[in-house]
């Protein structure tokens, strides 16, 4: 996306224009973090450029595991996110509050398996067809959040606004991605029929609908930081 490259230079900008941050004698301008959120349990890096610029990125990973109903078809899903986030953060001031802008980049998918009905007869019900497991065995896909996504949030961190070492993060924003990709595939008999295809088709266009909330991503964290 366009954003990237423009808060690279951002970055690269700050870091060449503003002045040394001054270390105190307890601490300086690097500091490490672990933390949780929405995107899971990760670590972070951030280097305070001065008292009101810091430049921050970390890595996250997260796995869960549920299931939903779209349309007729029950799906078990399974999400696997492995991110990074970069960010600009201006601290008015130098105070523990800030505004941040920047980039989520990395894995954003979901597996998807469509589960038939429970009792002797089971079946799939795609785009108001029924099929049995014996002509449709499985259904199965991905949705897809994309690739990368501009963040914007808000937070309060004293990493580098007290005299300490030890710090505490906490943060809320929003990564606005697009409208999430979905594809479906299905194994049986019938598979390759063109009426089953253009019935999966439709089911993706109902799964998509059901799940474009996620285009706007919360990104909710707190962290503990140490500063070095």
């Amino acid at each position: 996306m366009k954003i990237a490259p423009a808060l690279i230079a951002l970055m690269a900008g700050a870091c060449l224009a503003a002045p040394a941050f001054a270390q105190s004698e307890d601490g300086g301008s690097v500091a490490l973090g672990v933390g949780a959120g929405t995107l899971g349990g990760g670590v972070s890096a951030a280097f305070a450029v001065n008292r009101s610029l810091v430049l921050r990125a970390e890595g996250n990973f997260l796995g869960y595991d549920d299931d939903f109903n779209s349309s007729d078809v029950h799906y078990s899903g399974s999400l696997k996110f492995s991110t990074g986030l970069a960010t600009l953060e201006y601290h008015p001031a130098g105070s523990g509050l800030f505004v941040a802008a920047g980039v989520l980049a990395g894995n954003r998918k979901a597996d998807v398996t469509g589960t038939p009905t429970a009792g002797a007869t089971q079946t799939f019900t795609l785009n108001g067809v029924v099929y049995s497991v014996a002509q449709i065995a499985q259904v199965n896909g991905t949705v897809d959040l994309g690739n990368s996504a501009p963040f914007v949030g808000v937070g309060w961190d004293n990493t580098f606004s007290h005299a300490g070492k030890w710090g505490i993060r906490v943060s809320a924003g929003v990564a606005i991605g697009d409208t999430p990709k979905v594809h479906l595939n299905a194994s049986g008999p019938l598979a390759a029929d063109p009426i089953v295809q253009t019935n999966l088709r439709a089911e993706e266009a109902s799964l998509a609908h059901d799940v474009k909330d996620f285009r706007n991503y919360p990104v909710v964290q707190i962290s503990l930081t140490h500063r070095f």
